[in-house]
């Protein structure tokens, strides 16, 4: 499938995975609409992931 995101991006990272990690994302992309390349799909879930733990960096810091 095209990488139909405008976004241009200025560096290319290649990473090796096992078949688990490949299937993860493949699943993954059946759960987004329209359904994004694995690249989008891996970014999406890693900025979301990282928005989720500065969130809850940020509680954290609130109780202490």
């Amino acid at each position: 499938m095209p990488n139909v995101n405008p976004i241009k991006y200025s560096t290319a990272m290649t990473i090796r995975v096992d078949d688990e990690f490949k299937e993860a994302v493949d699943d993954l992309r059946t759960l987004i609409r329209p359904v994004p390349s694995k690249s989008e799909a891996v970014r999406r879930a890693v900025l979301e992931m990282r928005d989720r733990l500065s969130r809850s960096e940020r509680k954290r810091a609130h109780v202490r």
